[in-house]
């Protein structure tokens, strides 16, 4: 995804909905590898601050809408009003435990991590 070389912002409540990334794994600054194997190229994004690695993952809420800009690559997701005009994805399907893409309904896209497990099942909205 994305790296980022400055200190992560204090802790915040994952189950706030602006909490669009979670803490997926933390090594310290020797650490060059996240939960899938990479740093570059990760399905994880990362901070690395000289001492400290943290790679992150996204942490979106079913049901929820979300404006998507960015690239494939480097995503960057922003809660939105599932009402808005804005053209977003709504995140159709979470779960938690597993990355099985084929647990989603057809039509939508997967996202899967491996550590800790969770598959989300997105669809475009177009308003």
């Amino acid at each position: 995804m994305r790296e980022n070389n400055s200190a992560p912002a204090p802790a915040q409540d994952c189950d706030k909905p602006d909490s669009i990334f979670e803490v997926a794994a933390k090594g310290d600054g020797s650490s060059t590898v996240c939960p899938d194997g990479k740093r570059e190229d990760s399905l994880y994004a990362y901070l690395f601050d000289g001492t400290t690695t943290l790679c992150l993952m996204l942490n979106l809420k079913q049901g929820h809408c979300y404006t998507a800009s960015g690239t494939a690559e480097n995503p960057q997701f922003d809660a939105a009003d599932c009402n808005g005009s804005a053209t977003m994805i709504r995140v159709a399907k979470r779960v938690d435990g597993s990355g099985d893409a084929g647990l989603c309904p057809a039509g939508t896209k997967p996202i899967s991590y491996p550590t800790p497990a969770r598959l989300y099942c997105l669809e475009r909205l177009e308003n």
